[in-house]
């Protein structure tokens, strides 16, 4: 699996970070394991706070780029199902349950795979706006600003 990784890196899928990163974790090489990490830091470098579980799929790797080395890597990992995938993470010493009080690398929340800074910054994100602090919005100033910030362009109906 680690060749393959690196094949991929050359294809500049991954960075050596990903590769190092995922042999870390998954301590046993664990193929599968080794693929979901380093999936996860790449995904974490391109901007996303979390990788979805239900999204792992080869034609999801890579964002449908270079189909042949994805596909490839998903045989290596043993082209498992969903149930497995969770079973693999759950026994994975890397990992911790979001309810969990321990602190590990990485936490597996519903369907979602965080590192645990991402998921810990999230979780006050999500805190602060459940407080409801913000009752009196003026929705066209909020517009404004999340249009200056975020960039968005607006769909026709």
């Amino acid at each position: 699996m680690i060749t393959l990784l690196k094949q991929a890196a050359e294809l500049n899928l991954f960075i050596c970070l990903d590769i190092q990163l995922a042999i870390r974790l998954a301590n046993d090489e664990n193929p599968l394991l080794l693929l979901i990490f380093a999936i996860l830091s790449a995904e974490t470098r391109a901007g996303h706070v979390c990788l979805f579980i239900n999204k792992l799929q080869p034609a999801y790797l890579f964002e449908g780029r270079k189909t042949e080395i994805a596909f490839m890597l998903w045989e290596m990992a043993g082209a498992p199902d969903i149930r497995r995938i969770y079973t693999e993470l759950k026994q994975c010493d890397a990992v911790c349950d979001a309810t969990q009080s321990v602190a590990k690398p990485l936490v597996l929340s519903d369907n979602k795979l965080y590192f645990h800074r991402m998921w810990a910054d999230e979780e006050l994100v999500d805190d602060f706006f459940s407080q409801n602090l913000l009752e009196d919005v003026d929705e066209q100033r909020l517009e404004t600003i999340l249009t200056r910030f975020f960039a968005y362009s607006k769909t026709k109906d």
